[in-house]
């Protein structure tokens, strides 16, 4: 077994390894589509490639390891042990990924570092080319743009402050959550549901829904929130659809996690035509490193 860096030899190899588990590493693919570094391909003396993982620059780790679940053989106690070494002595933040290959990069952390209990969530995913009865556009979704940062931002700082943040050491930072915003709206779709408010402003958002990132043949959907007072309405799901119906018009599927406890979320997400696959984790190392962008 052998522990590479990316290469431009490794690189075509390496997306269509990636490409066939894409749905739970859409983040891992968006890197090597991207040319990022800090990618990392494990070898079997045999030249088949073991398992792809990735050390975003801050700290997130993001991985493809298929191989890695069910008992440890010989290939999995070599990988864990080339891992561990490449681990050493690196700021980590978070570990991101599909449930097995989490738990072995856990497995294989420096003794310095003990992980936070996981952060459980489940991997669901809709194909393109399925078509959900009643996927017509609402009235009042609209797809978002730089300029409508500011009636976002309220949905999105309650979304970081309800959705992401318990659970964890981490602590709301206003001017990074805009900054992220507005970042997400360059390179994302992004839908919201307007309502009237009969104010000055004439308008707010309820609801929104968009992708975090995009990769070759799969988006993940991120970032799903409705305000409080207009929850059980239906907004989420109209956003959901036309997002996801914009995706397909795209030649994309698309995947999202959820946490696992989270039953009404989960509800909506099988109205619109997703499918719990699997277990997704997240396993936070070091509260005091930056979140991702």
């Amino acid at each position: 077994m052998k522990l590479l860096p990316m290469s431009d030899t490794l690189r075509g190899p390496v997306r269509a390894f990636t490409a066939r588990y894409e749905y739970c590493c859409v983040e891992l693919m968006a890197g090597i589509l991207q040319g990022a570094g800090n990618i990392f391909v494990l070898i079997k003396d045999s030249g088949e490639i073991f398992g792809v993982l990735q050390l975003y620059g801050t700290g997130s780790v993001f991985h493809c390891l298929p191989f890695c679940s069910g008992p440890a053989g010989p290939d999995v106690i070599a990988a864990r042990k080339l891992v561990s070494g490449m681990l050493a002595g690196r700021k980590l933040f978070c570990i991101v990924g599909e449930r097995a290959g989490t738990a072995f990069l856990c497995s294989a952390l420096p003794p310095a570092l003990v992980p936070a209990a996981p952060v459980r969530n489940v991997l669901m995913v809709r194909r393109n080319g399925f078509r959900q009865p009643g996927d017509q556009p609402a009235a009042g979704v609209v797809r978002c743009s730089g300029r409508d940062a500011g009636l976002l931002y309220p949905l999105q700082a309650a979304y970081e402050q309800e959705e992401v943040l318990p659970g964890t050491s981490l602590r709301f930072n206003a001017a990074a959550c805009r900054l992220q915003l507005e970042r997400t709206l360059r390179s994302q779709l992004v839908f919201a549901y307007r309502i009237p408010t009969g104010t000055a402003e004439g308008s707010r958002f309820a609801a929104k829904a968009g992708t975090s990132v995009q990769g070759s043949a799969w988006a993940r959907i991120g970032g799903v929130f409705t305000e409080k007072e207009s929850r059980r309405k239906g907004y989420a799901y109209y956003v959901l659809v036309q997002l996801v119906t914009a995706l397909r018009a795209a030649g994309k599927s698309a995947s999202l996690f959820v946490k696992e406890k989270n039953t009404a979320a989960r509800c909506l997400y099988e109205k619109a035509g997703f499918t719990v696959i699997g277990g997704f984790d997240l396993v936070y190392l070091n509260p005091d490193a930056p979140v991702r962008g």
